[in-house]
């Protein structure tokens, strides 16, 4: 299947939310921790217990509608997002009731983002020569949203509510056109999501494999999303006397230099997911791809302990290689390796992904509450990357993974 307005309309959507995490969690997070008055603990406290709820809630709404659709669910989300965005756009981040509801956006995301989860089943079924080629160019392109989250902080600043007006913008326009797929399109998912659904597994199959590697995706989202949270705030308070002297000159402070530092790690997801599309089409199988962006990993001692830019920024770069085409990667080859059971490991791996998405922003805002801890922080957040190799190289059950 062709499809590409459709699938145009799925990649930018996904582009969208990959730089979701900027209103809340990314550079933006020292000012809004300021505005209302709380520690970078309590924020990630926070953010885990609402990125969890509303995580479970989109899972439940996804499988309480047993006539929806993958469409269907993935056009509920997009809206979703644009009414999340919203409220992020109207809260004043101030205590009280702005707080509220820059809680009740965050809320609202999460459950959004897990219905738009879906999306990886409908590329998944947009590409079924090589259906971990498609997860992996899905990804790409949720990646460029992450990178130009930092860069937009560059043009709008770190208030919260600049940044949700443009979000909001977005993704209304965004939703609009989902409801606009051609007729064709939309049945022949339908048609395809209804066979494999009549070849599919039970919803909770027995098979203890395969719910460890759904869990496998709670330690690769939350290595990335520790690293990337925590990273600004590490080059903030090494203060403006560690911007090099050429950056001043062009007019950056330490704002400036914590986003660039931010939008260089982003990079390297970007780039290493863009090269192993390429590189997954003919020559890397999906466990290859998987150890290549794991060997990059190494990359997190020189990125976090040397204080050098011409050294630090180029690692920082290869660290975000080990963060690019892991998650997709993987995903495909567990599919591989439990085909009929595609549809749960679709469910589980959004909830595992969300759970440890808010996990690695607690762990490494729990690390780095102290500023002095914030380079062990940033360090630590990627190095439970280790755990999932340890799964994968290790242990019996990863080694007969095979693809």
């Amino acid at each position: 299947m062709k499809h590409k307005r459709l699938q145009v309309n799925v990649l930018l959507i996904w582009m969208g939310a990959g730089a979701m995490g900027a209103p809340l969690i990314g550079p933006v997070r020292e000012t809004l921790q300021g505005d209302v008055g709380i520690s970078r603990l309590t924020l990630g406290i926070w953010l885990f217990l609402l990125t969890v709820v509303g995580s479970l809630g989109g899972m439940a709404i996804g499988l309480g509608l047993k006539n929806a659709t993958r469409v269907g669910l993935f056009r509920a989300g997009a809206v979703s997002l644009a009414f999340g965005c919203l409220l992020i756009a109207l809260a004043t981040p101030t205590p009280g009731w702005g707080l509220v509801m820059l809680g009740a956006a965050w809320l609202t995301i999460n459950l959004a983002l897990s219905l738009a989860n879906t999306g990886n089943g409908i590329f998944m079924d947009l590409w079924p020569r090589t259906p971990h080629t498609g997860v992996i160019l899905l990804h790409a392109v949720n990646a460029l949203g992450k990178l130009a989250a930092p860069l937009l902080v560059l043009v709008l600043g770190t208030q919260v509510q600049a940044n949700g007006v443009v979000y909001f913008a977005l993704f209304t326009v965004l939703a609009v056109l989902a409801f606009t797929w051609p007729r064709r399109a939309v049945a022949d998912l339908a048609a395809m999501e209804k066979a494999q659904a009549e070849a599919d597994a039970p919803r909770l199959p027995r098979k203890p494999l395969l719910w460890l590697c759904a869990i496998q995706f709670a330690f690769i989202s939350g290595s990335e999303a520790g690293a990337t949270s925590i990273l600004g705030s590490m080059i903030f308070v090494r203060g403006s006397d560690h911007v090099p002297a050429w950056a001043a000159a062009w007019g950056m402070d330490i704002h400036n230099w914590q986003a660039t530092a931010v939008a260089m790690l982003l990079l390297g997801i970007v780039l290493g997911r863009l090269v192993f599309v390429t590189l997954s089409f003919k020559w890397l199988t999906a466990r290859q791809t998987t150890v290549a962006c794991l060997a990059c990993g190494v990359a997190v001692v020189p990125a976090t302990w040397v204080h050098e830019p011409l050294v630090y920024m180029p690692a920082l770069l290869i660290t975000g290689v080990c963060f690019s085409a892991t998650w997709p990667a993987f995903f495909g080859l567990a599919a591989k390796n439990f085909p009929s059971d595609k549809t749960f490991l679709s469910l589980a791996s959004a909830v595992c992904t969300k759970v440890g998405v808010s996990a690695g922003i607690l762990l490494g805002s729990a690390i780095g509450n102290d500023d002095a801890w914030l380079p062990m922080a940033f360090f630590v957040s990627t190095a439970t990357m280790g755990l999932f190799a340890l799964f994968l190289l290790a242990t019996p059950g990863g080694r007969r993974l095979r693809g």
